[in-house]
């Protein structure tokens, strides 16, 4: 087949996050304008209807009721669907009420009893109705009807404007209403609210109305006195007909309870679209502009993956496979269409040449994420229908969709995921967006290696979450993890014109900007070999275009490729230290360092300072040290090792290397400098981890986990304090607590691997795993510092406000740093 067309863009640098601020979605450039973003769509199909012709929500029970026509049955009186926040039918019963008097209707929050405006019909049904007297109440022709339960209160949309009536007289005694027609109040609405109004809903977060605008693709929001507060301009949205609004609680389960979304009802016209409910997020949480740092220049291509011969309209995930040496991308809306051709998943070359397609609508619609293990060619799919995310082992034969495949699944409801669009593997985890809730969420294997659910299902763990919402990040379609670089990289089709990367536990690292692509929805990000030289590593980025449920018969899908440049080289303060990782080249300037090796930086750049392969340690991980004088260095190791002139040292034993030459060509003599079994450090727990030695004499250690010594007892956060009488062969001394982790909120099983203790007192550490302290992210490449208030048994420390060494800078990431002295 002749080769797709691949256009080339340059793109320029992106130096403040604070462009982020162009891609808003605001009302309108004139004021007052109103913040929105659309949070999700639930589309009739999804809920096995056909047609909607208006939603009412029941606060008592939580739950939407959705007045449609069934499938199987489109010709039909309407029916009444039940559904969950989550958007799960909950069951269905058919209703004799018409389509033309829902917009003289309501939900009595306190009730649960529909509320209908001079209707001489009394539905069938199980759902309760009472009606309502509009003629007492001085209505001519009711647009729409909503309660304020909280005041008690009727506002009724009405061509002259607004009609208030007191709640409680018209539930008690509807024909009495005209007893207190003093109380009824006809407010006109503000001029500026122009229009065919119709659609009107209450919202008790801010006590203000919402009235739809359908000929202008406006609604307006209001006082509840009709004045203007701003326009929401939803021109974006290309609504087809605006039925009716409703406010009801946000679908992110991680919001308050106290927190709505405004839900427009939108209605195809005759020959195309598709009936959908809009979910409009009301409350910009976006963070305050800051700097990131700087991407160099980059370019890109793209493929139009809609003129494939097996055509991917909506492509919708994409990562890359070593294994079959092929992108692996998703499309989860084809299946919809007329085009579709019983394939959803295609194999393409990085250059955008198609060479294979799978249908996977056996077990999944929806493949819109797309994430694969390169270590064993093992896929994980996402799927935002099913809510779960789908694994694919290849089998014997090493190729994909055929049926030695083995195939399994987890659920992402256990972790409150409802829309997992997107999905990553990493480090061994698997990371999964949640787009609903600007979440993403970190899967680890529980002990029996499988991904096979949270418990009771499996044994899997939750290990860790971050927001995105707080990065900038309103909806998190896409994510890819970059081996190289040790990071994530996410999409959002919200914030379209850029690329972010960020670090595992969620710190914003680069926004990139790709504003001249022109990517219209991207949503799906994978990392994989360059195009052009496949020794380097490109971003590939799929985009869906125009929704098939605002146009059925689209076909704009594209896939591009972002060859990242050379990033602005980081800066920071100067350190020593040691990484877990057998071997790592992670550390910009070296070739492949090593566990046994001690690095320094003097806040640009990295050099060797102890190379242990050149006196004997290959092999053997050195995990922790300090560094005494130009000649000195104490170390202590993971394991025993056995050294030329010492002999056998143990895992709690500290040695002293006295140098004749560091760097490269590292070569010195080891001797005997603290004997562990001497002073109680005798199980393997007792392993110590860290170490520095005070100006006093004093050794500062920690272990790698419980501990029980003359003097002190504790586990793995905490600090202790040596006072020798002894030292070397027939040590001996006096232990104290020095530093408490657990009163500054660091837990045991988070263990400090990496000391050191200025001068002045303030304390540097790393930690084993990421902890949270203080509101300060750490990772295990991290190094954070505190100033201590006090110490021993009720340590306070004082954080500072940012990371002393923050790893992920330096593309460490990945890596454990275990080791560390501040020079």
């Amino acid at each position: 087949m002749p080769r797709p067309r691949r256009a080339l863009f340059s793109l320029g640098l992106l130096l403040f996050i604070a462009l982020l601020g162009l891609t808003v979605s605001s009302a309108t450039s004139q004021e007052p304008t109103g913040y929105w973003h659309e949070a999700r769509i639930i589309k009739a199909s999804d809920l096995n209807l056909s047609q909607i012709e208006g939603v009412a929500y029941e606060p008592a029970v939580g739950r939407f009721l959705v007045f449609g026509r069934v499938l199987s049955a489109s010709a039909a009186p309407m029916s009444v669907t039940r559904v969950n926040p989550a958007g799960d039918v909950l069951g269905s019963s058919p209703t004799s009420l018409p389509a033309s008097a829902l917009l003289k209707s309501t939900i009595d929050p306190a009730t649960g009893v529909l509320l209908l405006l001079d209707s001489d019909v009394t539905p069938t049904g199980e759902l309760p109705v009472k009606t309502l007297p509009g003629d007492v109440f001085g209505v001519t022709n009711p647009r729409g009807m909503t309660i304020d339960s909280d005041h008690a209160r009727l506002f009724v949309l009405d061509t002259g404007g607004l009609v208030v009536v007191p709640l409680d007289a018209v539930i008690d005694d509807p024909g009495g209403a005209a007893d207190t027609a003093d109380a009824i109040r006809h407010l006109p609405i503000d001029r500026a609210a122009t229009g065919s109004l119709r659609g009107i809903a209450y919202n008790p977060y801010n006590d203000h109305l919402y009235i739809g605008a359908p000929d202008h693709n406006r609604v307006y929001e209001l006082t509840t006195g009709g004045r203007l507060v701003a326009e929401l301009d939803l021109a974006d949205l290309e609504l087809s007909n605006m039925r009716n609004l409703v406010i009801a609680p946000s679908g992110d389960t991680t919001d308050s309870p106290g927190v709505m979304s405004l839900y427009v009802i939108d209605q195809s016209l005759a020959g195309g679209g598709v009936d959908r409910i809009i979910e409009l997020y009301l409350v910009d949480e976006r963070p305050a502009v800051s700097p990131t740092m700087v991407i160099a220049s980059t370019q890109i291509w793209v493929t139009q993956t809609s003129s494939w011969s097996t055509p991917s309209p909506d492509p919708s995930g994409v990562d890359y496979s070593p294994q079959l040496k092929r992108l692996v991308i998703g499309d989860g809306e084809v299946e919809e269409m007329p085009i579709f051709r019983q394939k959803n998943l295609f194999l393409a070359k990085t250059s955008g040449v198609l060479k294979q397609g799978c249908d996977l609508t056996g077990f999944t619609t929806e493949p819109v994420g797309v994430a694969v293990n390169p270590a064993n060619g093992t896929m994980y799919i996402s799927d935002d229908n099913a809510d779960s995310v789908f694994e694919i082992r290849l089998g014997p034969d090493s190729k994909l969709c055929t049926g030695d495949d083995i195939r399994s699944s987890f659920s992402t409801r256990p972790f409150n995921d409802f829309d997992p669009e997107g999905v990553a593997f990493g480090q061994g985890q698997i990371f999964v967006t949640d787009g609903a809730g600007a979440e993403v969420n970190v899967i680890s294997a529980g002990a029996n290696g499988v991904f096979d659910g949270l418990p009771p299902v499996g044994d899997d763990v939750l290990s860790d979450h971050f927001d995105t919402m707080g990065l900038g990040i309103r909806d998190p379609e896409g994510i890819g993890y970059h081996t190289q670089r040790g990071t994530l990289f996410l999409v959002s089709r919200l914030e379209r014109k850029f690329l972010f990367e960020v670090s595992l536990a969620g710190d914003l690292l680069n926004v990139i900007d790709t504003a001249a692509a022109d990517i219209v929805f991207p949503a799906g990000i994978g990392v994989g070999p360059s195009s052009q030289d496949s020794g380097e590593t490109s971003i590939y980025i799929v985009d869906r275009g125009v929704d098939n449920g605002q146009d059925p018969n689209e076909n704009d899908g594209r896939l591009f490729e972002i060859a990242l440049g050379a990033e602005a080289a980081p800066s920071g303060s100067p350190i020593y230290l040691s990484h877990a990782a057998d071997t790592s080249t992670a550390f910009s300037g070296l070739p492949e360092t090593a566990d046994e090796d001690i690095l320094y930086s003097d806040g640009t750049g990295w050099t060797v300072f102890f190379d242990g392969s050149d006196v004997g340690l290959a092999g053997t991980d050195l995990n922790a040290f300090a560094v005494v004088d130009t000649g000195t260095i104490l170390m202590s190791f993971m394991q025993p090792v056995t050294l030329a002139g010492v002999g056998k040292v143990d895992d709690s034993d500290i040695v002293q290397f006295n140098a004749v030459s560091l760097g490269n060509n590292t070569a010195g003599t080891f001797t005997l400098y603290f004997d562990g079994s001497d002073v109680g450090l005798t199980k393997a727990s007792e392993d110590i981890d860290a170490l520095d030695l005070l100006p006093d004499g004093r050794l500062i250690v920690s272990t790698v986990g419980s501990y029980a010594v003359i003097g002190a007892q504790g586990k793995g956060d905490d600090l202790l304090s040596f006072t020798p009488a002894g030292l070397g062969a027939t040590t001996s001394g006096t232990w104290s607590l020095y530093f408490d982790g657990s009163d500054v909120g660091i837990k045991p099983a988070t263990n400090v691997d990496g000391v050191d203790v200025a001068a002045n007192g303030d304390i540097f550490l790393t930690t084993s795993e990421n902890v949270s302290l203080a509101g300060l992210t750490i990772g295990d490449e991290d190094v954070a510092h505190c100033t201590p208030v006090s110490l021993g048994a009720a340590t306070n420390c004082t954080f500072t406000s940012t990371l002393y060494f923050d790893g992920s800078n330096w593309g460490v990431a990945a890596d454990d740093i275990d080791a560390i002295q501040i020079p």
